[in-house]
């Protein structure tokens, strides 16, 4: 989808996937693919966004631009290392392939994303590896092109996770 660069989910449970980003930056591993495909469904399963939105009233927070990427900062966090804790990504993976966020201070622990949002010396390191970009340009002219192969995998993929979410719940489904 070309609303967005890489993957990502929105406030309906609707996931998007780039498949520039599938094709160049996962190179069409399965391992990778799956691996941020379940990152994108463990937002929902976490429900990042109404604990942000929680947090931010909570807190007396305004809900912008900044805030809300802090929010999902502090959810990257949270999710990875679930990712890891379940050995669904290895650590070199995490930090060299896809280049998700990792933070040494909560290695070992899967902690709350209002944990990391209260930490402030980690939220100014997120914020350093991962700076807003202000309405990042997204290159809609690179041409992909995939095989039948592909397209089929795709669809059988996306089938499959459905099944298990549906069929075990969505915390269930990261044990599957």
């Amino acid at each position: 989808d070309k609303k967005c660069s890489t993957m990502c989910v929105d406030d309906h449970m609707n996931i998007y996937i780039s498949v520039p980003f599938v094709k160049f930056g996962l190179k069409m591993n399965k391992t990778l693919i799956g691996a941020v495909i379940m990152h994108e469904i463990l937002h929902v399963a976490f429900s990042h966004l109404e604990r942000g939105n929680r947090w931010l009233v909570s807190n007396n927070k305004p809900k912008n631009e900044e805030t809300l990427y802090d929010n999902n900062l502090a959810a990257d966090i949270e999710v990875n290392l679930a990712l890891l804790k379940k050995n669904i990504i290895t650590l070199e993976e995490l930090k060299n392939e896809i280049r998700g966020l990792y933070l040494e201070k909560f290695s070992g622990n899967v902690p709350p994303m209002e944990v990391v949002l209260e930490d402030d010396e980690a939220m100014e390191q997120l914020r350093k590896m991962c700076p807003l970009k202000k309405h990042d340009p997204i290159d809609n002219n690179k041409s992909i092109e995939t095989t039948d192969e592909f397209d089929e995998a795709y669809v059988e993929m996306k089938n499959k996770i459905t099944d298990i979410v549906n069929k075990y719940g969505p915390e269930k489904a990261l044990e599957k």
